[in-house]
């Protein structure tokens, strides 16, 4: 896209990223259906080794289990799942700073800190979807523990939408 990082984090700042993801699906009968899916991810950034910062590689992971009954754009249609968004599970960042000044020269100090968050959020949400009029009307509330990977923060979302095609 044309951007590019410079200065304190290097010259030419580079990441690779490769994602495997498994995912299932299984009619349990004629309206209902589970499906799961899962991705691991391997990160690597690329930083010269005179910048300020460095990052190990590290792992992510996202997951999703859903239950639905009916089908998605005909007659009514509800899903209920729970799911773990995009998080970090290991490596370590580390930030090289200027602390002060030793005889008169620069001193340098670095402070390390994991990758991975302290919380793991959790999502539970329900949707439901129904022949509106003319369109399709939706409502989902869902409800995430430990909401942004925070240990103890909580966070609830309802949604309305109508579709209508024409």
């Amino acid at each position: 896209m044309g951007g590019r990082a410079s200065g304190a984090f290097g010259e030419r700042v580079q990441s690779v990223t490769t994602w495997v993801g498994r995912g299932t699906h299984v009619e349990l009968n004629d309206t209902l259906t589970l499906t799961g899916s899962a991705t691991l991810a391997l990160g690597r950034v690329f930083l010269e080794s005179s910048g300020m910062l460095e990052v190990d590689p590290h792992v992510m992971s996202a997951w999703q289990v859903e239950l639905e009954h009916g089908r998605r754009g005909h007659g009514k249609w509800s899903q209920l799942s729970v799911s773990q968004p995009l998080r970090a599970e290991s490596g370590k960042g580390r930030l090289t700073y200027l602390a002060g000044l030793k005889g008169g020269l620069p001193f340098y100090d670095k402070a390390t800190v994991p990758l991975a968050p302290e919380g793991r959020e959790f999502e539970l949400a329900l949707t439901h979807e129904a022949p509106i009029g003319r369109g399709r009307g939706v409502i989902k509330a869902a409800h995430s523990w430990n909401a942004g990977h925070e240990p103890g923060q909580t966070q609830w979302q309802v949604g309305l939408a109508y579709k209508m095609e024409w």
